[in-house]
């Protein structure tokens, strides 16, 4: 899905929102990256994104990662904003929050969007996997998950740009 959107929790039990930073290869990666300035010579664009989990994970209170896999807990969709420039992401990160007209609901930084990038093409090359140009990575919620909840929200990246979306 793109900014300006609507999204619909039709079909969810539990639909949550998370905030993330989404980094977009430019080229493809089939070995080992030694370092963050390895992985963004590798990317053309970095976006705001929004994740749109299913979390319905009835009656438990501190969930584990294999609650999460029981309960079949996964992403159904994300939008992302428009690419700007991957060395955004070097020096000062930028700040990120996410808001529900004036209530702010989830907020954090994208300090660690790159190092989290980076985790994810090492799992994934030592698994056997090619990653290739044009594909988008997800850094991982900042600030936590967010019921979805009916209404018009703003998410704001800073440097990184704005998401305008809203939930019926």
């Amino acid at each position: 899905l793109s900014a300006g959107c609507t999204v619909s929790r039709e079909g969810y039990r539990r639909m949550v929102l998370e905030i993330e930073v989404a980094l977009r290869l430019g080229a493809a990666i089939t070995q080992p990256l030694a370092d963050e300035a390895a992985l963004l010579a590798h990317l053309d664009g970095v976006m705001p994104a929004l994740e749109l989990p299913e979390l319905a994970l009835d009656g438990i209170a501190a969930p584990t990662g294999l609650d999460y896999v029981a309960g079949n807990i996964g992403v159904r969709g994300y939008i992302l904003g428009a690419a700007r420039d991957p060395a955004l992401l070097q020096g000062a990160a930028p700040s990120l929050k996410l808001a529900r007209g004036a209530t702010v609901l989830a907020q954090g930084s994208g300090d660690a969007a790159l190092a989290a990038a980076l985790e994810l093409v090492k799992a994934a090359v030592a698994a056997g996997h090619e990653l290739r140009a044009g594909q988008v990575l997800l850094s991982g919620a900042v600030g936590g998950m967010v019921p979805a909840e009916p209404g018009d929200y703003v998410a704001d990246y800073g440097a990184l740009g704005t998401l305008r979306f809203t939930v019926r």
